[in-house]
């Protein structure tokens, strides 16, 4: 809530799914919630892929197009709920409803081949 003495907002480090150890990026916050999904804490192996704990409703498989989705909103509830969705829905599919929400924005961290890139929408 509110900001730390002489600041005008909460500064919040993303950290780089591939390298937990690492920050990737940051997002300064206020008077506002923060959520983080991804597959890259919660996992099993199995005959050698990576199953994640969130899993696409529509195919019932581990989502794989985003490896960290953030999302900043109104409250934490609904950063909470947006960043599970926006994660199994990708990029595309977020970009759709993040245009239609007020004080809304997603981060997501993509691999492309074998760069990785920020994703601010």
């Amino acid at each position: 809530l509110g900001t730390p003495p002489d600041e005008s907002a909460w500064e919040v480090g993303i950290v780089d799914p591939l390298n937990t150890e690492e920050m990737i990026t940051t997002a300064k916050i206020k008077e506002q919630g923060l959520s983080t999904s991804g597959n890259y804490e919660n996992f099993v192996e199995f005959d050698g892929k990576r199953i994640g704990h969130l899993l696409n409703p529509v195919s019932g498989k581990t989502s794989h197009s985003i490896l960290s989705g953030t999302t900043i909103a109104h409250s934490a509830i609904e950063a909470d709920a947006l960043s599970t969705g926006f994660y199994v829905l990708g990029i595309e599919g977020s970009k759709k409803i993040v245009r239609n929400l007020k004080e809304c924005q997603s981060i997501s961290i993509v691999q492309l081949g074998n760069n990785i890139d920020v994703v601010r929408l």
